[in-house]
Parts: C-alpha cells; structure tokens; sequence
C-alpha cells in the first residue's frame, strides 16, 4: 500500500471491483477516525454500479 502524505493528509490508491470490472482510483483521503467511507457515484460510474 502506498501512502502519500499531502498537506498534512494521508491519501492512498484503491483498486475496487465489481461483477469483474476493475476501477483504479488514486487519491482515496484515509480518515481513521471514519466508521464509514464514501464514494461520489461519478467516481464509481465506470462499474455500472445503479442507485
């Protein structure tokens, strides 16, 4: 895993599938302290994932 460590924020590259489409996103902001993460349906649009 890489860490990139920008203004003071750690962001880090995620790979996410879905029904075998592969989507590689760069700069995801690690918040530790998030019991959640959120994902803009733009940036996930490419998967064919519907709302």
């Amino acid at each position: 895993m890489k860490l990139v460590l920008r203004e003071a924020l750690l962001f880090v590259p995620v790979t996410l599938v879905y029904r075998g489409v592969r989507l590689e996103i760069d700069d995801i902001l690690v918040d530790t302290g998030s019991a959640t993460t959120l994902l803009s349906i733009d940036s996930v649009a490419p998967l064919g994932i519907m709302v």
